[in-house]
């Protein structure tokens, strides 16, 4: 085994991202928290970057200055560095901490039959190697010995027009003609002849594809960046353009939004200050309301007001956000409606339980609620409409209006001032 002078930058990242603990060969299948989930992948993305940054004979690949959103199929955007032209070439991470067998070497992972036609897809194994997995009695079985030494990961890069199954299991077998193949082997270095060099791999695809006018023999293709952008689920779009629609907000409350660090957390966002001299954070809720019937497009909405958890939905709890914020409808792209409404409705944590609609000491709070987002007066058809919309007007605010965005700012900056640092929320912590 290489001494720590001799090992490769890739071999390096991988020694010190044991920060993972108990990630790396603990957890099983697919039994992984979403923070765990996000942690594997950006560990595997951190050792794609490092491989395919300019070295000697090798031109090197860039991704876009402004990231693919992380709800694109796509994880990753690749061009060649120094190109102008906006064609990118799109990847797909697949990543694991451990393998499935130990006397002939097996890692699984879920890929569907033409979930990534067109794009390029990378299995990723960061797992460490114990020193048990080989025992001598292997070596006088005819089985395939592992030689790789610890914490040295293993690519494989595919076309994923032509990898999946009905089932959307992948087992990659270590010697399997199916897909350990010596064109699917790759490596992270050079100078590591197990496997074609990832980032002349990649290269040579886009160059494929940018030859036959897109699209490479393979299947893979090449994307503009707004292709990219746009493939994302309508859920998803939709929370986009409804964070996009507060940053007025954020900027007259002089507060930095970032997403949460766990994607199953209670809350979406968080909000600081800029200067980061203070630890203290809001965690926020986004919410879109909506309208119930497609067909009946008005001011009054719905907002759903509960999280899921074992499956199961149940309202939030007082203690699980600092703010709950909620937008307007949004109709679907390119679709007229009859009004628009810039009204938002804004409430802090003790607000919010205090009026019953999350779960506290003194309620059981609400699935979800009508919110209005009319003009006054009050539309006569909806007087019948329970009291509690025009309590709730109480929390509405006025995104158009000058007095009433500095009003909503400063709301903020109060709920700032009794808010603590991120709590370290694990999405496991929730046990059924």
């Amino acid at each position: 085994m290489s001494s720590s002078l001799e090992l490769t930058e890739s071999q390096q990242y991988v020694q010190g991202t044991d920060k993972l603990g108990s990630v790396r060969g603990s957890q099983k299948g697919w039994n992984m928290s979403a923070r765990d989930r996000l942690e594997v992948e950006f560990s595997a993305k951190q050792l794609v970057r490092v491989a395919i940054k300019p070295s000697e004979g090798f031109r090197g690949l860039e991704e876009p200055v402004v990231p693919l959103p992380d709800s694109a199929k796509a994880d990753m955007a690749l061009r060649p560095v120094g190109s102008t032209e906006n064609w990118w070439l799109a990847v797909q991470f697949k990543s694991r901490t451990r393998r499935d067998a130990v006397n002939k070497p097996k890692w699984r992972f879920r890929i569907s039959k033409e979930e990534y036609t067109g794009i390029v897809v990378l299995c990723v194994s960061l797992e460490r190697q114990e020193t048990s997995a080989q025992p001598a009695a292997l070596l006088t079985k005819s089985l395939p010995v592992d030689p790789q030494p610890m914490n040295d990961p293993r690519v494989w890069a595919f076309s994923g027009s032509h990898i999946g199954t009905n089932s959307g299991n992948v087992s990659i077998t270590l010697g399997g003609q199916k897909y350990d193949t010596k064109e699917s082997r790759c490596s992270l270095d050079r100078s590591d002849i197990r496997g074609t060099f990832l980032g002349d791999w990649l290269l040579r695809i886009f160059e494929e594809a940018a030859a036959a006018g897109g699209k490479a023999a393979n299947g893979v293709r090449l994307w503009t960046f707004q292709e990219l952008e746009r493939q994302i689920s309508r859920e998803k779009w939709v929370e986009r353009k409804t964070l996009k629609s507060f940053q007025p907000l954020f900027d007259e409350a002089g507060l930095k939004i970032d997403q949460a660090e766990d994607a199953s957390a209670p809350y979406d966002i968080i909000a600081r200050l800029p200067s980061c001299q203070d630890f203290k954070v809001l965690r926020i809720q986004l919410k879109t309301s909506y309208w119930r019937d497609a067909s009946l497009f008005g001011p009054i909405a719905h907002v759903n007001s509960y999280r899921l958890r074992c499956g199961q939905g149940e309202p939030y709890h007082s203690t699980d956000f600092d703010i709950f914020l909620v937008g307007p409808p949004r109709a679907e792209e390119g679709e007229s409606t009859e009004w628009k409404s810039g009204y938002f409705f804004l409430f802090n944590a003790a607000d919010f339980a205090q009026i019953g609609l999350s779960k506290s000491d003194l309620y059981s709070g609400v699935m979800g609620f009508y919110a209005d987002f009319s003009r006054a007066p009050y539309p006569d058809s909806l007087k019948a409409r329970p009291s509690r919309l025009s309590e709730l007007r109480k929390w509405r605010y006025d995104i158009k209006c000058r007095s009433s965005l500095k009003s909503a700012a400063l709301y903020l900056r109060i709920a700032l001032e009794s808010a603590g640092p991120e709590p370290t929320f694990r999405s496991n912590d929730l046990s059924c």
